[in-house]
């Protein structure tokens, strides 16, 4: 990660903070996959704050997972035949976490 300047310190560590509590949430429903289909507006909405603050600080690859975890459970496109990737993208933004 490039340095930041001192006045995005702060918003960097809520970040990582917040993204610490999204991601245990996400291997949660990932566990008991059976309440995904009933998590799933929160499962996106999740996402969808993930890709905002994401996009905020430019993590350009969590920005593309978040996206496409949020359109994988946007209300009107969801799938339930999709939760494979589902469980992908939650790998791959695993290893970004560590490198946050």
């Amino acid at each position: 990660m490039k340095e930041l300047p001192d006045y995005l310190k702060k918003a960097y560590e809520l970040f990582k903070d917040e993204y610490s509590k999204h991601m245990a949430y996400f291997r949660q429903q990932i566990e008991h996959p059976e309440q995904i289909d009933s998590q799933r507006e929160e499962i996106y909405r999740r996402f969808h704050t993930i890709k905002g603050g994401a996009g905020f600080l430019e993590l350009e690859k969590v920005v593309a997972l978040a996206t496409e975890g949020e359109e994988i459970f946007r209300p009107q496109n969801y799938d339930s035949s999709k939760i494979s990737r589902f469980k992908e993208i939650i790998e791959l933004l695993k290893k970004e976490e560590k490198q946050l």
